[in-house]
């Protein structure tokens, strides 16, 4: 671990930034500071989400996912006190990552610590072997001060998610990734595989402009790929990604027991959807080598692409909720 800098405010506090990346050591405190801080940046916020970063942080400094994800970690330090932290992490395989964690700790709001913390941050990520860096965001504050750095809106528009890529055009490079039709092979999901589930994928033209990356129902706390290998690491069920023939992750699918809901629910490109009932079906048949008793899919009555899908797979309707989604949309329910 380093102290990258080290300052007085100009309220005349001792400023001091840290960094850690994995596998090395860590202080005992910082472990400990990412446990508390995490859930207290909102009144209301998702339990769920809560509890797997807090895990993902606990674990990530513990050296679990080097080689596969590089994190790196930066601490502000004021007067003694951690007071503030920023994250940016990637795969070691292809170099596309995820930023963000980015939060002042209330009592030391406006102060300027992220002025400090962000120039150095981005500097490390300009060093590392990172291609594509993402993030989401709506706060306007935030949004500019990340373009300042270097980062810009994917759609464009006031909020969304945001890509640096210093030495690529991330539209190009997307579209050349996702040419093609055909899964060419389906496997189970490793921790390397996150940040092309839940950033590159779930953020290209195909996917998140067309709502492909919603979930329905209790299907809504297993929202990213990220939680879902989580679960399956927990023994409960299974995450299967697809891969096209450059080996660009094109889809992929869970299949869970999730507080003794079974639930499954899938992310997918629109020019793959024609292949994609294989990838659910792979990932019934490896949720039944540990589990027995139905999976089940939920879906809005308008999510027509993702119930043929399903239905393709061999799911069932097997119940109408009428009006138990916004806008008084049906809520449909299918058995496999």
């Amino acid at each position: 671990m380093e102290v990258m800098n080290e300052k007085k405010l100009p309220g005349g506090e001792p400023f001091r930034l840290h960094h850690w990346c994995s596998p090395e050591p860590i202080p005992a405190r910082f472990v400990r500071y990412m446990a508390a801080s995490f859930g207290y940046e909102k009144y209301r916020e998702s339990l769920c989400d809560i509890a797997y970063w807090r895990l993902y942080s606990r674990e990530s400094m513990n050296g679990k996912f080097a080689p596969e994800v590089i994190d790196h970690w930066f601490f502000a330090e004021v007067d003694g006190e951690l007071a503030a932290r920023m994250w940016f992490a990637y795969s070691a395989k292809s170099g596309i990552g995820n930023f963000g964690h980015v939060e002042t700790e209330p009592e030391y709001r406006k102060r300027g610590i992220m002025n400090e913390m962000l120039p150095p941050c981005m500097e490390t990520v300009r060093r590392s072997p990172v291609r594509m860096l993402f993030c989401m965001t709506g706060n306007p504050v935030a949004i500019r001060g990340y373009e300042k750095v270097g980062f810009r809106l994917i759609y464009g528009g006031k909020s969304g998610p945001l890509v640096f890529a210093p030495s690529e055009d991330y539209e190009a490079v997307s579209r050349r990734a996702f040419a093609g039709t055909g899964m060419a092979k389906i496997r189970t999901g490793g921790i390397g595989d996150q940040f092309e589930c839940d950033k590159f994928l779930a953020y290209s033209e195909s996917v998140y402009p067309g709502h492909r990356h919603l979930r329905r129902g209790p299907a809504i706390w297993i929202y990213e790929f990220r939680s879902a290998y989580q679960e399956m690491c927990s023994g409960n069920g299974c995450v299967m990604v697809a891969e096209n023939r450059q080996g660009t992750i094109v889809g992929y699918a869970y299949a869970l027991n999730i507080m003794g809901n079974p639930l499954l629910d899938f992310t997918v490109h629109g020019d793959y959807a024609a292949d994609a009932a294989k990838l659910l079906q792979a990932a019934v048949a490896e949720y039944r080598r540990k589990f027995s008793g139905p999976l089940f899919f939920y879906a809005a009555s308008a999510d027509c692409e993702k119930i043929g899908i399903a239905v393709g797979a061999g799911a069932v309707e097997c119940a109408v909720l009428p009006g138990a989604l916004p806008d008084n949309e049906a809520l449909k329910i299918f058995r496999f």
